[in-house]
């Protein structure tokens, strides 16, 4: 659907138009030429909106149109604002609420512009048959941390069917500019070398060096006039500018983006990054005359249901329609806020412990293996609970969430129950289906700040970290712990800003599965039965006949090369451990239990009472 409308314009009204303006301008009589022209169009009802959107440049003679433009001069639904600046004279601001039917009081009370921050484009390619590179950029943000606010990884795909939406083809126009041959795709500043395949990981280099080459030949600034219409100011900073053939175009971005089955091609059900809308409603924007030293403003309409907006971004590129190069990009939050980030285990950014040998590696395939957890983020067989956290909310009201458990991740755990934080018992209601493992919260007063807010509780079966196989066949040390759905809702219905920390394949943060030593029968529990097998080894030490060394779980100092009390301490404690998650589970099984029986009930009530007022 077209972001803002056009209305075809009188060729009479047009030349009138520029011949009017251009005459006063070259006599130097700037205001008086402005207002002549403002008054003729007064007279013209249905011409005198789509003047309202006239584009202007500075130090210029006339008003600059492309071909495109005298034919059909695109509107907003609510014109607000033409304006004319000058070097060489002083600034004059029209009068568009006489034009547009608005008050003055709105056109003048509308917010400042907001500068968009300069950034280097890095553009992925890819469709469902390729998977994308956002996990390419996950390991860029972790290896070069300095890099990570300076480019914006924007996620295109020509196949990706999403959540209420599906994919937009322009993306599919994007990549034919630039002559895409290969996908998954990064261009980067709008440079593709068409005659190489770039490997993954040749992707970390690529954004590297795009960073440091990234030109900036004009300034973007934004600003909210009211409801969908926003003035968009371009300023030409640089003589780089000059003579060139160059489009505008201004793209909404949407972060955390839930996306239907696809076979998993993704390595991932919620994309970090999509193209939301094209605002010109072309994948290359349209036609634009700037040159160093101009200042052009146009009023665009950026259409984002309400229910969207905190999670989307705005970004603005000048771009070279003869070399694809983009000589200026800047981006912005659509609503300035702090994102809030849902986390598994409170885990940091990256659980690998040999990051570094990233570069050593063509593909991400290879990494899947090649890298592995550290110690303390491997998790052993047998119960566990998965801690689902948030820091730095704001106004959450209502969470729906649904695990992304396939035939891959039963293989190697079983998910037993889910569970509310019981800090929240008092302050939420809580819904878990077992089935489809799908979660809703709705909070009676909303969380705002840190707080743990649901347990999923597991039992792990079998180890990764020897290497398994994926649904492709391709040998990795980790097994998802992830989403197929996941939103976050303020007191009004709408997303709130977020991001989520998952645990997935390939990516940075994995979970990564261990034997674990305590569990002597290999049964996947720790129990009377491994305390019972140690017993017979107790008392122990190296060297004796009857000494196995898988029982001496504490091998220091005076337990050293021996079976004594500090080792059946030592399993005591982990039998103890597993039995508190086994009563959490239990405790948890016998919740959902009543809550289905009082849903059966009220079920029951409501027929009974459909059946006796129909038989009345």
């Amino acid at each position: 659907m077209s972001c803002y409308n056009s209305l075809m314009v009188k060729e009479s009204v047009i030349n009138f138009f520029n011949n009017q303006a251009s005459a006063s301008i070259t006599a130097g009589k700037i205001e008086k030429g402005i207002k002549n022209t403002y008054e003729f169009a007064k007279k013209h009802s249905k011409e005198a909106v789509a003047l309202g959107t006239a584009i202007f440049t500075v130090n210029t003679i006339s008003p600059v149109f492309s071909q495109e433009q005298t034919t059909s001069i695109p509107r907003s639904n609510t014109t607000i604002e033409s304006l004319v600046s000058s070097n060489s004279s002083k600034n004059f601001d029209i009068d568009a609420s006489k034009i547009i039917g608005l008050s003055k009081e709105t056109v003048n009370s509308v917010n400042a512009y907001k500068r968009l921050q300069p950034i280097t484009t890095a553009e992925d390619f890819y469709n469902g048959t390729a998977w994308n590179q956002s996990v390419v950029s996950d390991y860029l943000d972790i290896l070069n941390p300095e890099y990570k606010d300076q480019y914006l990884y924007i996620g295109e795909p020509d196949y990706a069917k999403t959540k209420n939406a599906s994919f937009l083809k322009q993306n599919w126009e994007r990549g034919t500019f630039y002559n895409i041959k290969n996908v998954p795709s990064f261009v980067v500043n709008g440079y593709y070398d068409r005659n190489k395949i770039f490997y993954d990981t040749e992707g970390l280099k690529f954004i590297s060096e795009g960073i440091k080459k990234a030109k900036q030949y004009a300034t973007m600034e934004i600003k909210q006039v009211q409801d969908d219409n926003y003035l968009f100011k371009i300023t030409g900073t640089d003589k780089g500018l000059n003579g060139r053939k160059l489009n505008v175009n201004v793209l909404v971005l949407k972060n955390e983006v839930n996306c239907d089955d696809n076979n998993d091609y993704f390595r991932t059900r919620i994309l970090k990054r999509v193209v939301y809308q094209y605002v010109y409603d072309k994948a290359m924007g349209t036609s634009i005359k700037l040159e160093n030293g101009q200042e052009i403003i146009q009023s665009i309409n950026i259409k984002v249901p309400k229910v969207d907006q905190n999670q989307c971004d705005i970004l603005g590129i000048i771009q070279d329609m003869n070399s694809g190069e983009i000589l200026a990009a800047g981006y912005t939050d659509m609503i300035d806020s702090k994102p809030a980030l849902f986390n598994i285990d409170n885990l940091p950014e990256c659980t690998l412990g040999n990051i570094e040998d990233t570069s050593k590696y063509t593909g991400v395939d290879t990494l899947a293996f090649a890298l592995k957890n550290k110690v303390e983020f491997q998790d052993k067989i047998g119960l566990t609970k998965k801690i689902i956290s948030v820091t730095d909310a704001k106004d959450l009201k209502h969470l729906s969430l649904q695990l992304d458990y396939t035939d891959t991740e039963a293989k190697i755990y079983q998910v037993l129950a889910a569970a509310l934080n019981p800090e929240l018992m008092d302050n939420a209601t809580f819904t878990y289906d077992p089935i489809t493992n799908k979660v809703d919260i709705f909070f009676i007063n909303p969380i705002n700040g840190n707080k743990e807010l649901l347990y999923f509780y597991i039992r792990i079966n079998k180890a990764t970290i020897n290497g398994i196989k994926d649904k492709k066949n391709i040998t990795i040390n980790s097994v998802n712990f992830k989403f197929s759905e996941f939103y976050a809702y303020d007191s009004n219905n709408n997303l709130i800003k977020y991001n989520i920390r998952e645990q997935k394949n390939y990516f940075p943060v994995r979970m990564c599965t261990i034997p674990d030593p305590s569990d002597f029968n290999g049964d996947a529990e720790k129990d009377k039965d491994d305390l019972f097998l140690m017993m017979k080894k107790f008392g122990t030490r190296l060297g004796d006949k009857d000494y196995q060394e898988k029982f001496n779980l504490v091998n220091d100092g005076f337990s050293k090369d021996r079976i004594d009390i500090a080792d059946v301490c030592k399993l005591n404690q982990e039998i103890g451990n597993q039995e508190k998650i086994q009563k959490e589970i239990d405790t948890a099984k016998k919740l959902q239990k009543a809550r289905v029986t009082e849903l059966q009930k009220f079920e029951a009530r409501k027929a009974q009472k459909a059946n006796y007022l129909q038989a009345r």
